[in-house]
């Protein structure tokens, strides 16, 4: 089952993490990459305070690529709700689209998961930020379709909580 396959993937993150802080220690990107993985297994399990720790760890380094930054910082931001730390997650989001400038694929990534936050409490906000983001997406040649199947996602949501049932259909069935 799902469960028991979370718990295996967590046992072996944790036993991954203590070989890489013993080995290359707490600075090292390949350790932060398993701290981050774990902080989202532990996520998944709904083990929230453990997932804030490695995400926290993953964030108290200094002299690794925006790139790389930038996704440690959307995991975190994509934690922080389910803490109820809303704004938190945003002020983690809006860092993560600024680290990931250089990588347009991430950024995009990064950036439409920041607006599907803001559905819930800045909703002219989302929405100009979604359609901007879906011309920037059509524009593109080719278009990276995984990033425009999640803005139409959220644009479903969006309609979705404005009570426009026939445009969430039509964006999540686009």
């Amino acid at each position: 089952d799902a469960l028991g396959q979370l718990d295996s993937g967590l046992m072996l993150h944790q036993k991954n993490l203590a070989q890489r802080l013993k080995t290359l220690g707490p600075n090292n990107l390949n350790t932060l990459s398993v701290a981050s993985n774990l902080g989202v297994t532990l996520d998944h399990l709904g083990r929230f305070e453990e997932a804030a720790e490695y995400f926290q760890m993953t964030l108290n380094v200094t002299g690794i690529k925006s790139a790389t930054m930038a996704l440690y910082y959307n995991n975190h931001g994509m934690h922080c709700p389910l803490k109820g730390a809303v704004n938190r997650g945003i002020e983690s989001l809006n860092r993560a689209v600024e680290l990931a400038k250089s990588t347009p694929d991430n950024r995009q990534h990064i950036e439409n998961n920041l607006l599907g936050l803001l559905i819930e409490s800045d909703e002219m906000k989302a929405k100009a930020g979604l359609e901007a983001l879906m011309a920037e997406l059509e524009a593109e040649k080719p278009p990276n379709q995984a990033n425009m199947a999640s803005v139409l996602h959220n644009m479903g949501r969006l309609h979705q909580q404005r009570k426009e049932y026939e445009k969430a259909s039509a964006a999540f069935l686009a």
